[in-house]
């Protein structure tokens, strides 16, 4: 395993580097008013309205993202990003190895779960508890959009929009996002798009193409940029969505972020731990990017677009 922990008390990070690796971890309690207001039904515009849904379109909002951690030695679900199979000589990823998928898939780049294989013993299920929360409570709604649909298990050429959206999910008995819901795009960050895609035998992979993701820390939102990004699905039969979404972690724009909302030592503690395991974007003889995945769920959702923004 190729993680550094540079010279701090390993449980005085825990709990910082958890609102950072975290994400959408935005280290609140939830909000027990989240499932009161459910979104509005598609069927509530009118003909004449600026607000569509897309024709011949298939959409899921997530509603669970999973952190992965190394299921064996060397095995990590995640993404080939950078198109090579890196060793500890590789100067290109800093000398952090790749690592093989529970397939045997080699060049799997996801160095966030070898960092959450370390501490998961100490922050046990507290990240992934307060993820869902974020996402319950709709502070974090990320939607799956695939446009030009002619066949949800085999097509030759559809389009793959991922985006955040806005509105109050509905929660079911389950804590999770009920299906069938109406979610407004967030034209305040940008829609990631992948044309060309592929579908065979229900699944496909789109990508690479650069992503914003919402992320949530302690009060503040902000897009968390993806370089390289792509989305790996498959489709069951009645529409729902499991899969990765993953890419490289701009670690200077994350901290940047970050410190704007922190005040305190957890940009000291943590960014070197960041640092010091980056394995992208190689210049000078250092590492920008550090590379990650989720497990994805999704279950199927309608996506309202407004023609007066786009």
């Amino acid at each position: 395993m190729s993680i550094y922990l540079p010279g701090r008390p390993l449980r005085a990070v825990t709990v910082a580097l958890a609102c950072v690796v975290g994400l959408t971890v935005g280290c609140t309690e939830p909000d027990p008013t989240a499932t009161e207001q459910p979104a509005m039904e598609a069927w509530d515009y009118y003909e004449d309205s600026p607000l569509y849904l897309k024709d011949q379109s298939h959409t899921n909002v997530v509603r669970k993202l999973t952190f992965l951690t190394e299921e064996a030695p060397g095995v990590v679900r995640g993404f080939d990003l950078d198109s090579r199979t890196s060793t500890t000589a590789d100067r290109e990823t800093c000398r952090h190895p790749d690592h093989k998928d529970p397939t045997g898939r080699e060049g799997i780049d996801n160095q966030i779960a070898m960092l959450f294989s370390l501490l998961e013993p100490i922050v046990e299920d507290t990240p992934q508890i307060a993820i869902q929360g974020a996402i319950n409570e709709g502070r974090v709604l990320v939607m799956i959009e695939l446009e030009g649909v002619d066949d949800l298990q085999n097509d030759d050429d559809v389009t793959v929009n991922v985006f955040r959206a806005t509105g109050r999910p509905l929660v079911g008995n389950k804590g999770l996002i009920m299906p069938y819901q109406t979610f407004h795009v967030d034209y305040d960050l940008d829609v990631s798009t992948v044309t060309g895609v592929q579908i065979v035998n229900g699944e496909l992979e789109a990508g690479p193409v650069d992503m914003e993701i919402p992320m949530d820390v302690l009060d503040a939102s902000f897009p968390m940029r993806l370089s390289q990004g792509r989305v790996r699905l498959k489709i069951a039969e009645d529409g729902s969505f499991t899969g990765l979404i993953g890419g490289g972690i701009d670690i200077a724009h994350v901290f940047h972020e970050f410190g704007v909302v922190v005040e305190g030592p957890e940009d000291d503690l943590i960014r070197p731990i960041f640092e010091a395991n980056a394995d992208m974007g190689y210049s000078d003889g250092v590492c920008s990017h550090i590379s990650m995945a989720f497990g994805i769920e999704g279950d199927v959702a309608y996506a309202i677009h407004d023609a007066t923004q786009e």
